[in-house]
């Protein structure tokens, strides 16, 4: 299975209101692998709204807002390098917690007037299989996924230098836990 992990940083929560200001991405032939190949890009956002408290999170000021690529041609390099990594052939796109992050990116393809939602139907939820690998590793787990830098921390990956709410580091951070989940769902009983 051919994995796409993403992240992204937007104005708001609300994903009718907000727009993506960041996305990045980390490409895996299938979930054993390392991580081999990113993709990143600043997006200027189509609206102007900005909710303080989302702005916050990433700290994405406004100058280097100016300056990122418009949403159109970031979406469409995005569109190409998923197709190119994978060959031209069918992939997944994961992230951690699809609730947010897939809906937000259809959500902003249509923003665009995109006929077509360019990528597969397929969906991976990275958080969900890396609670069924800390659950499979430590029994009943009280802590749960966290946040993907933590849960793929306590899977076992190298996290040095990865920081919260930086869209390519949280889809290193969400790639390395499915890698290490996958190890940690593999091993016998």
């Amino acid at each position: 299975m051919k994995l796409i992990i993403i992240d992204l940083e937007c104005t708001d929560s609300d994903l009718v209101k907000g727009d993506i200001v960041e996305i990045g991405a980390w490409y895996m032939p299938n979930p054993i692998t390392y991580p081999t190949q990113s993709f990143h890009s600043r997006i200027q956002p189509l609206g102007s709204h900005r909710d303080p408290e989302a702005m916050a999170v990433h700290g994405i000021t406004e100058e280097q807002l100016q300056t990122a690529p418009h949403c159109n041609d970031a979406l469409g390099k995005f569109v190409g390098w998923c197709q190119t990594v994978a060959g031209g052939r069918r992939y997944t796109l994961g992230s951690w917690g699809t609730h947010f992050d897939i809906p937000y990116l259809r959500m902003q393809y249509k923003k665009v007037s995109a006929r077509l939602y360019p990528h597969p139907g397929r969906s991976f939820d990275a958080k969900s299989y890396a609670t069924a690998a800390l659950i499979k590793r430590y029994g009943v787990d009280t802590q749960g996924a966290r946040g993907c830098i933590k849960t793929a921390e306590r899977l076992g990956a190298s996290v040095k230098g990865l920081k919260n709410h930086s869209a390519l580091d949280d889809a290193m951070a969400a790639a390395l836990a499915v890698r290490e989940a996958t190890l940690t769902l593999l091993q016998e009983d």
